[in-house]
């Protein structure tokens, strides 16, 4: 089965936790879990993860190996293939 590679902001984590976003974040890493999506995360997600509360850190660090691809983007051209808008100071 083909994985879906899906960008995943620090809100989509912390929404596991937010009585307004429980639902629809839970069930998608639910579906992380199963092998449908594959999460990509940037060093500034990890960065913003590693100052999150512990509950937080527990979604991204119980995600089942090989369901997340770290990138290192830091340049604008590293944003456009993942359709990805860039902070402006890039």
């Amino acid at each position: 089965m083909h994985k879906i590679r899906v960008y995943v902001d620090t809100s989509v984590f912390g929404g596991t936790q937010d009585e307004e976003f429980f639902a629809e974040s839970n069930n998608f890493f639910k579906l992380v879990r199963v092998g449908k999506y594959m999460v990509l995360l940037s060093d500034e997600n990890q960065r913003e993860l590693s100052n999150s509360p512990d509950t937080v850190q527990d979604v991204w660090q119980n995600l089942p190996p090989g369901s997340v691809e770290l990138k290192t983007l830091t340049r604008r051209q590293d944003f456009l293939p993942m359709s990805i808008s860039p902070p402006k100071s890039l």
